[in-house]
């Protein structure tokens, strides 16, 4: 029998069918983040600043780099062209590993068959469950937020904004410091946003998050 260093019984389980109460909270936002295979990059798509043929150069460029997780975020279209912006991106995405969630609607992840929803922050609140055969990330904005989708079973957080971002510009934002504070009163892997790019998947990871999402520097390059 294999043995921790204290003694304690060690064995393999299914992360996929193992109960993660049974491990100390702190562990259990490991095994959230390995049971759902979760990246460091969580690109968000922005095609209200960037032209439809740059985006789409940008996307296949990024897949190449390793991109596995996009979610789709598009306020500004109108139902039908959502609709053909999805049907583009997952024919590009068939054969790859990446994952695609669509922002705020449950309806189109299901008629799409995508791989999950991005709830909203009221989303959060006002839903009294959560799809449970979809991945389910959830913007959080306050503590109070984070514990609403840990005890929804939301899969991930996004928290921000950390940096001063276009998207909230009159928004203050919270910086690594109280980021830090909030994830490690949390137990549900957290993204950080708001002008991250590249150079801040490290300093996420060193207060606390799983990596970034970014909307604007994840497409320049």
């Amino acid at each position: 029998m294999v043995e921790g260093r204290e003694s304690q019984e060690l064995q393999w389980v299914n992360l996929k069918q193992y109960n993660p109460t049974n491990v100390l909270p702190p562990n259990q936002v490991i095994h959230h983040a390995l049971k759902n295979d979760l990246p460091d990059i969580y690109a968000i798509t922005n095609l209200q600043e960037i032209s439809s043929d740059k985006f789409f150069q940008a996307l296949k460029r990024k897949v190449y780099d390793g991109l596995r997780l996009i979610q789709i975020r598009e306020k500004n279209l109108i139902k039908t062209e959502l609709e053909a912006l999805i049907l583009r991106i997952k024919k590009i995405l068939q054969h790859t590993n990446v994952r695609i969630i669509i922002n705020s609607s449950i309806d189109l992840a299901y008629e799409y068959e995508l791989d999950g929803v991005h709830l909203n922050s009221k989303q959060l609140h006002e839903l009294k469950y959560f799809p449970k055969d979809l991945l389910v990330g959830a913007s959080c904005h306050s503590e109070n937020d984070l514990k609403v989708a840990e005890e929804k079973n939301a899969d991930f957080a996004v928290l921000g904004s950390v940096k001063k971002t276009l998207t909230h510009p009159d928004l203050e934002p919270i910086g690594w410091v109280e980021f830090n504070k909030l994830v490690n009163n949390s137990n549900i892997p957290i993204y950080s946003i708001g002008g991250m790019t590249d150079r801040d998947i490290l300093s996420s990871l060193k207060y606390g998050g799983i990596g970034i999402a970014s909307q604007r520097a994840i497409w320049a390059k």
